[in-house]
């Protein structure tokens, strides 16, 4: 692994986080509608990965204690970022390793053609494009996002400010 730089985290960078677990959750279940399976599974994952690591971004604090913390957080995968809120106590699904191979794979297919191609003859028979199984994923997603809310408006001082980051006035409405 290459060195990288440690970065620096902003109230508007959390935002854009929540925003993005909010706004990729609807355009999945747009998807899903839709009868777009594969597209409604990929953006469910991206939704699910802005949540975690936003959750990680927001308990530095708590894993610099544990030895945890990695200063460049944006650069772990699903897996890792769904590993460590699990290890941390913020994931308490008991089916989370499920869930996150069956969206970081959905993920991987929908952009990797040959990692489909690949997929479709190791595994035939199975149909990624069947729908059974989205809602229990995207209430597993919705709880995640509903948890970094939480910590966003754990993380407020009584006054409404935030000690080390800012958090915009729309992020303050969906807490």
């Amino acid at each position: 692994m290459c060195a990288r730089d440690a970065e620096d985290w902003s109230g508007e960078d959390l935002d854009a986080l929540l925003d993005m677990a909010m706004v990729t959750a609807k355009e999945s279940q747009r998807c899903h509608h839709a009868g777009a399976t594969l597209g409604a599974m990929a953006f469910l994952a991206a939704s699910f990965e802005a949540a975690l690591l936003g959750q990680v971004i927001v308990r530095e604090g708590e894993l610099r204690v544990a030895g945890r913390w990695d200063p460049a957080p944006s650069y772990l995968h699903l897996p890792e970022l769904a590993a460590l809120g699990h290890e941390m106590g913020w994931l308490s699904e008991p089916a989370h390793q499920a869930v996150v191979q069956a969206l970081h794979k959905a993920r991987i297919l929908a952009v990797h053609p040959g990692a489909y191609v690949r997929w479709q003859r190791n595994e035939p028979g199975v149909d990624l494009f069947d729908p059974v199984g989205y809602e229990a994923l995207l209430g597993v997603v919705s709880r995640a996002t509903a948890g970094l809310a939480a910590a966003l408006s754990q993380s407020l001082e009584p006054n409404g400010n935030q000690s080390s980051l800012q958090v915009s006035k729309g992020a303050q409405d969906l807490i």
